[in-house]
């Protein structure tokens, strides 16, 4: 299995994993962009495509050998996520200085992309931070204005939800139940949502009272029934209990480096992209606890994800 790890450096660097064990290869550079921080796979086709979070700001395609497959501006500065609809036939990136969303349709023979054919700005204050496809939606976190928006696939209507002020809301992800949980980077929270996304619950974001906490990345363990939540600053992973839409705090545990920045399975391991201490790390499980198995080096990682 290939991995790829998006970092803060000019390179996308490549790992073989060991399917059995969750261990990666030494790293060895696969293409070169500035600040590839966000990476994400194209549905069927053989390329992947990442940001380059930058002032100006691009999106990139290659396909999976490296070989490069054009770029186009991100139409805003600094963009940090992009997304895939599930067909493959267009491409979102969200804007973080920017404060807007470009979308792109995506050549259908070689998954390169194509001019952008929307530009959305969200105004002075915003922070566009994450673009998810979830059924016939998709939904964007805007950080700067505390809002979630939820557009129609085609980009042509939008639904906007307020959340109260403070929160900045960053990453979010469904429950199988219909649900969804989210991290509140300035309210260090984790957010219960309904279906429709509003607010049905706020906790913190870690189990011990720490004084300054930035949650980032999260995700739901194969089964559903934990929570798992990196935040930096405490630089843990917290465990959450999952009962439907009600959440239990179980346990803070280290996550073995400086500043998790983004966290995911890829089989039934869990890695942690440590982005201050050059690592990224893998964890097995006791009991739907993490279990740190394996450190493995990788200059400023910021994304970590299965390409084969």
């Amino acid at each position: 299995m290939l991995v790829y790890a998006g970092s803060y450096t000019s390179q996308i660097l490549r790992f073989r994993r060991d399917p059995a064990t969750g261990a990666l290869s030494d790293p060895a550079p696969v293409a070169r962009l500035e600040n590839p921080s966000w990476l994400t796979r194209h549905p069927r086709l053989p390329v992947f495509y990442a940001v380059s979070e930058t002032a100006d700001g691009a999106v990139a395609a290659f396909r999976l050998d490296g070989a490069a497959l054009g770029t186009q501006p991100s139409h805003g500065a600094e963009p940090c996520h992009l997304a895939v609809d599930p067909t493959g036939a267009r491409l979102v990136v969200a804007n973080y200085g920017g404060g807007s969303i470009a979308v792109y349709p995506l050549d259908e023979v070689d998954g390169s992309i194509l001019p952008a054919e929307r530009v959305l700005s969200f105004g002075e204050r915003a922070h566009a931070h994450q673009v998810v496809f979830h059924q016939d939606r998709a939904v964007v976190t805007d950080l700067g204005n505390d809002q979630i928006r939820q557009y129609t696939l085609d980009f042509s209507r939008v639904a906007i939800g307020h959340l109260p002020t403070g929160l900045g809301p960053r990453h979010l992800v469904f429950h199988p139940g219909g649900h969804a949980f989210a991290t509140a980077e300035l309210g260090a929270s984790v957010l219960v949502l309904e279906p429709d996304l509003s607010l049905l619950a706020t906790l913190n974001a870690t189990c011990a009272a720490v004084p300054e906490k930035f949650p980032s990345g999260l995700t739901l363990s194969p089964d559903s029934r934990f929570l798992y939540v990196a935040n930096r600053g405490p630089d843990c992973v917290t465990v959450f209990a999952v009962d439907g839409t009600t959440l239990t705090p179980v346990r803070d545990v280290p996550c073995g480096g400086v500043w998790p920045r983004d966290i995911g399975f890829i089989g039934d391991t869990l890695y942690v992209a440590n982005e201050r201490s050059d690592a990224i790390v893998a964890f097995g499980f006791e009991d739907g606890i993490p279990v740190a198995k394996g450190v493995f080096p990788s200059p400023k990682p910021t994304r970590v994800v299965a390409m084969s």
